[in-house]
Protein backbone atom coordinates (compact mmCIF):
# COMPACT_ATOMS: atom_id res chain seq x y z
CA UNK A 1 0.00 0.00 0.00
CA UNK A 2 1.44 3.53 -0.81
CA UNK A 3 1.22 6.35 1.72
CA UNK A 4 -0.56 8.40 -0.80
CA UNK A 5 -2.12 8.38 -4.37
CA UNK A 6 -3.07 11.00 -6.41
CA UNK A 7 -5.60 9.39 -9.53
CA UNK A 8 -6.38 11.79 -12.22
CA UNK A 9 -6.37 15.16 -10.49
CA UNK A 10 -8.14 18.15 -12.10
CA UNK A 11 -8.28 21.44 -10.37
CA UNK A 12 -9.28 25.05 -11.91
CA UNK A 13 -9.83 28.36 -9.72
CA UNK A 14 -12.60 29.82 -12.40
CA UNK A 15 -11.31 29.62 -15.58
CA UNK A 16 -7.75 29.05 -14.73
CA UNK A 17 -7.15 25.20 -14.64
CA UNK A 18 -4.17 24.29 -11.89
CA UNK A 19 -3.90 20.22 -12.00
CA UNK A 20 -4.69 19.02 -15.21
CA UNK A 21 -4.80 14.97 -14.39
CA UNK A 22 -2.76 14.30 -11.88
CA UNK A 23 -1.60 10.85 -11.35
CA UNK A 24 0.99 9.90 -8.16
CA UNK A 25 2.29 7.23 -6.05
CA UNK A 26 4.25 7.96 -3.55
CA UNK A 27 5.85 5.07 -1.43
CA UNK A 28 5.81 4.91 2.71
CA UNK A 29 9.22 6.61 4.37
CA UNK A 30 10.32 7.80 0.93
CA UNK A 31 11.18 11.33 0.69
CA UNK A 32 10.22 12.32 -2.27
CA UNK A 33 10.13 16.20 -3.52
CA UNK A 34 7.91 17.91 -5.58
CA UNK A 35 9.24 20.67 -8.01
CA UNK A 36 8.76 23.19 -10.22
CA UNK A 37 7.94 26.88 -11.58
CA UNK A 38 6.74 29.31 -9.06
CA UNK A 39 2.40 29.74 -9.87
CA UNK A 40 3.02 25.88 -11.37
CA UNK A 41 0.54 24.28 -8.96
CA UNK A 42 3.07 22.66 -6.39
CA UNK A 43 1.25 24.14 -3.46
CA UNK A 44 -2.50 23.08 -4.40
CA UNK A 45 -0.92 19.13 -5.38
CA UNK A 46 -0.18 19.29 -1.70
CA UNK A 47 -3.08 20.87 -0.09
CA UNK A 48 -4.95 18.19 -2.04
CA UNK A 49 -3.09 15.79 0.05
CA UNK A 50 -4.17 16.96 3.27
CA UNK A 51 -7.75 17.30 2.24
CA UNK A 52 -7.08 21.29 2.31
CA UNK A 53 -8.68 21.46 -1.10
CA UNK A 54 -10.95 18.76 -3.47
CA UNK A 55 -10.48 18.45 -6.55
CA UNK A 56 -12.70 18.71 -9.13
CA UNK A 57 -12.27 15.13 -10.93
CA UNK A 58 -9.85 12.47 -9.50
CA UNK A 59 -9.31 10.86 -6.25
CA UNK A 60 -6.57 11.69 -3.59
CA UNK A 61 -5.78 8.01 -1.31
CA UNK A 62 -4.21 8.12 2.13
CA UNK A 63 -3.30 4.72 2.81
CA UNK A 64 -5.59 3.73 0.82
CA UNK A 65 -8.47 5.65 1.85
CA UNK A 66 -10.09 8.46 -0.39
CA UNK A 67 -9.54 11.57 2.28
CA UNK A 68 -12.48 13.35 0.03
CA UNK A 69 -14.90 10.28 1.06
CA UNK A 70 -14.31 9.45 5.00
CA UNK A 71 -16.70 11.45 7.11
CA UNK A 72 -16.93 12.01 11.03
CA UNK A 73 -14.62 10.47 13.27
CA UNK A 74 -13.15 8.37 10.53
CA UNK A 75 -11.94 11.87 9.02
CA UNK A 76 -10.49 13.29 12.12
CA UNK A 77 -8.75 10.18 12.51
CA UNK A 78 -7.12 10.02 8.75
CA UNK A 79 -6.02 13.81 8.60
CA UNK A 80 -4.38 12.63 12.05
CA UNK A 81 -2.24 10.90 10.22
CA UNK A 82 -0.96 13.99 8.33
CA UNK A 83 1.18 16.88 9.80
CA UNK A 84 2.31 19.84 7.41
CA UNK A 85 4.76 22.60 7.75
CA UNK A 86 3.26 25.57 6.44
CA UNK A 87 6.09 27.90 3.95
CA UNK A 88 6.56 30.84 6.35
CA UNK A 89 5.97 28.04 9.60
CA UNK A 90 2.43 30.00 10.51
CA UNK A 91 3.33 29.96 14.16
CA UNK A 92 0.61 32.05 16.10
CA UNK A 93 2.36 35.18 17.25
CA UNK A 94 0.67 35.80 20.26
CA UNK A 95 1.46 32.35 21.89
CA UNK A 96 4.90 30.79 23.00
CA UNK A 97 6.92 28.32 21.60
CA UNK A 98 5.97 26.06 24.12
CA UNK A 99 2.13 26.97 23.48
CA UNK A 100 2.51 27.26 19.89
CA UNK A 101 3.91 23.29 19.95
CA UNK A 102 1.14 22.37 22.73
CA UNK A 103 -1.71 23.76 20.73
CA UNK A 104 -2.77 20.26 18.52
CA UNK A 105 -1.99 18.42 21.61
CA UNK A 106 -5.06 20.32 23.07
CA UNK A 107 -7.20 20.47 20.12
CA UNK A 108 -7.02 16.71 19.70
CA UNK A 109 -6.57 15.08 23.32
CA UNK A 110 -7.48 15.46 26.90
CA UNK A 111 -3.45 14.77 28.42
CA UNK A 112 -2.68 16.36 31.26
CA UNK A 113 -0.97 19.57 31.51
CA UNK A 114 2.65 17.38 32.22
CA UNK A 115 2.03 15.34 29.68
CA UNK A 116 2.25 18.22 27.53
CA UNK A 117 4.87 19.70 28.25
CA UNK A 118 7.05 16.35 28.04
CA UNK A 119 5.76 15.78 24.77
CA UNK A 120 6.85 19.27 23.50
CA UNK A 121 10.21 18.73 24.76
CA UNK A 122 10.45 15.98 23.29
CA UNK A 123 9.67 17.48 19.85
CA UNK A 124 11.51 20.53 20.51
CA UNK A 125 14.33 18.07 21.50
CA UNK A 126 13.58 16.09 18.01
CA UNK A 127 14.46 19.64 16.10
CA UNK A 128 17.57 20.56 18.22
CA UNK A 129 15.59 23.78 19.90
CA UNK A 130 15.68 22.25 23.91
CA UNK A 131 15.39 25.03 26.22
CA UNK A 132 13.67 27.77 24.23
CA UNK A 133 9.67 27.08 25.37
CA UNK A 134 9.21 30.66 26.75
CA UNK A 135 10.44 32.58 23.53
CA UNK A 136 7.94 34.11 21.43
CA UNK A 137 8.12 33.70 17.53
CA UNK A 138 9.45 37.36 17.33
CA UNK A 139 12.19 36.58 18.94
CA UNK A 140 13.11 33.60 16.82
CA UNK A 141 15.57 33.16 13.95
CA UNK A 142 13.58 32.32 10.34
CA UNK A 143 15.69 29.06 10.80
CA UNK A 144 14.57 29.04 13.97
CA UNK A 145 10.76 29.30 13.51
CA UNK A 146 10.86 26.66 10.81
CA UNK A 147 12.29 24.04 13.62
CA UNK A 148 9.62 24.77 15.69
CA UNK A 149 6.47 24.77 12.70
CA UNK A 150 8.22 21.35 12.63
CA UNK A 151 8.42 20.57 16.44
CA UNK A 152 3.91 21.57 15.95
CA UNK A 153 3.62 18.99 13.01
CA UNK A 154 5.42 16.29 15.02
CA UNK A 155 3.33 16.86 17.96
CA UNK A 156 0.52 14.47 17.41
CA UNK A 157 2.96 11.68 15.89
CA UNK A 158 1.37 11.58 12.09
CA UNK A 159 2.67 9.13 9.66
CA UNK A 160 2.93 11.31 6.71
CA UNK A 161 4.48 14.84 6.79
CA UNK A 162 3.95 17.74 3.98
CA UNK A 163 5.98 20.77 3.65
CA UNK A 164 5.20 23.94 1.45
CA UNK A 165 8.32 25.07 0.18
CA UNK A 166 10.38 24.72 3.72
CA UNK A 167 13.34 26.79 2.70
CA UNK A 168 11.86 30.07 0.94
CA UNK A 169 13.51 33.19 2.47
CA UNK A 170 16.66 31.38 3.86
CA UNK A 171 20.10 31.85 2.76
CA UNK A 172 21.61 29.02 1.80
CA UNK A 173 23.38 28.13 4.99
CA UNK A 174 20.31 28.20 6.53
CA UNK A 175 18.84 25.98 3.77
CA UNK A 176 21.15 23.45 4.02
CA UNK A 177 20.48 23.24 7.65
CA UNK A 178 16.63 23.08 7.07
CA UNK A 179 17.38 20.27 4.02
CA UNK A 180 19.67 18.16 6.90
CA UNK A 181 16.68 18.16 9.29
CA UNK A 182 13.84 17.27 6.87
CA UNK A 183 16.08 14.02 6.03
CA UNK A 184 16.57 13.74 9.30
CA UNK A 185 13.66 13.28 10.62
CA UNK A 186 12.19 10.65 8.23
CA UNK A 187 15.38 8.69 9.02
CA UNK A 188 14.48 9.18 12.79
CA UNK A 189 11.01 9.47 13.30
CA UNK A 190 10.44 7.15 10.15
CA UNK A 191 7.66 9.71 8.48
CA UNK A 192 6.85 9.88 4.76
CA UNK A 193 7.80 13.35 3.77
CA UNK A 194 6.72 15.08 0.64
CA UNK A 195 7.94 18.28 0.32
CA UNK A 196 7.37 21.31 -2.60
CA UNK A 197 10.69 22.73 -3.02
CA UNK A 198 11.74 24.74 -6.41
CA UNK A 199 15.48 24.17 -5.14
CA UNK A 200 17.78 22.38 -7.58
CA UNK A 201 20.14 21.94 -4.67
CA UNK A 202 17.49 20.30 -2.51
CA UNK A 203 16.06 17.86 -4.59
CA UNK A 204 19.99 16.81 -5.79
CA UNK A 205 21.20 16.14 -2.29
CA UNK A 206 17.70 14.82 -0.25
CA UNK A 207 15.27 13.44 -2.94
CA UNK A 208 14.27 9.85 -2.69
CA UNK A 209 12.37 10.57 -5.84
CA UNK A 210 11.25 13.54 -7.44
CA UNK A 211 8.13 14.98 -9.45
CA UNK A 212 8.52 18.03 -12.14
CA UNK A 213 5.23 19.56 -12.20
CA UNK A 214 4.72 21.77 -15.17
CA UNK A 215 1.67 23.48 -16.70
CA UNK A 216 -0.58 21.62 -14.77
CA UNK A 217 1.04 18.04 -15.54
CA UNK A 218 3.34 16.05 -14.44
CA UNK A 219 6.61 15.87 -17.04
CA UNK A 220 8.95 13.97 -14.76
CA UNK A 221 8.63 11.26 -12.54
CA UNK A 222 11.89 9.72 -11.26
CA UNK A 223 15.43 9.88 -9.28
CA UNK A 224 17.65 13.27 -8.94
CA UNK A 225 20.14 11.56 -11.40
CA UNK A 226 16.98 10.94 -13.78
CA UNK A 227 15.94 13.92 -13.73
CA UNK A 228 19.58 15.80 -13.94
CA UNK A 229 19.89 13.48 -16.85
CA UNK A 230 16.44 14.08 -18.10
CA UNK A 231 16.16 15.19 -22.40
CA UNK A 232 13.05 16.54 -21.49
CA UNK A 233 13.36 20.18 -23.03
CA UNK A 234 11.08 21.51 -19.62
CA UNK A 235 13.19 20.15 -17.12
CA UNK A 236 16.83 20.78 -18.75
CA UNK A 237 15.46 24.46 -18.71
CA UNK A 238 14.84 24.48 -15.53
CA UNK A 239 17.95 22.65 -13.87
CA UNK A 240 19.71 24.90 -15.98
CA UNK A 241 17.99 28.22 -14.92
CA UNK A 242 18.29 26.91 -10.95
CA UNK A 243 21.67 26.13 -11.00
CA UNK A 244 22.42 29.52 -12.50
CA UNK A 245 20.53 31.17 -9.66
CA UNK A 246 21.42 28.84 -6.74
CA UNK A 247 25.57 29.60 -7.92
CA UNK A 248 24.34 33.58 -7.66
CA UNK A 249 23.41 32.66 -4.21
CA UNK A 250 26.13 30.94 -3.17
CA UNK A 251 28.43 34.12 -4.27
CA UNK A 252 26.23 36.63 -2.94
CA UNK A 253 26.15 35.16 0.85
CA UNK A 254 30.08 34.33 0.83
CA UNK A 255 30.36 38.20 -0.25
CA UNK A 256 28.65 39.33 2.89
CA UNK A 257 30.11 36.81 5.09
CA UNK A 258 33.31 37.65 4.04
CA UNK A 259 32.45 40.99 4.78
CA UNK A 260 30.60 40.30 7.88
CA UNK A 261 27.22 41.13 7.32
CA UNK A 262 25.33 39.07 8.72
CA UNK A 263 21.44 38.50 9.53
CA UNK A 264 20.77 38.66 5.51
CA UNK A 265 18.54 36.34 3.78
Amino acid sequence: MYAIQLINVHKAFGKQKVLKGVSLAIKKRELFYIIGKSGEGKSVLLKHMIGLIKPDKGKVLVEGQDINAVEGKEAIKLRRKIGMVFQYGALFDSMTVYENVAFPLREHFSYSEEEIREIVREKLSLVDLEGIEHKMPSELSGGMRKRVALARALALNPEILLYDEPTTGLDPVLTEEIDRLISSTRDRVGVTSVVVSHDIWSVVKYADRVAFLSNGRIEFLGTPQEFLDSDNPLVRRFVCARFEESMMKLLISACRRRAGITGCQ
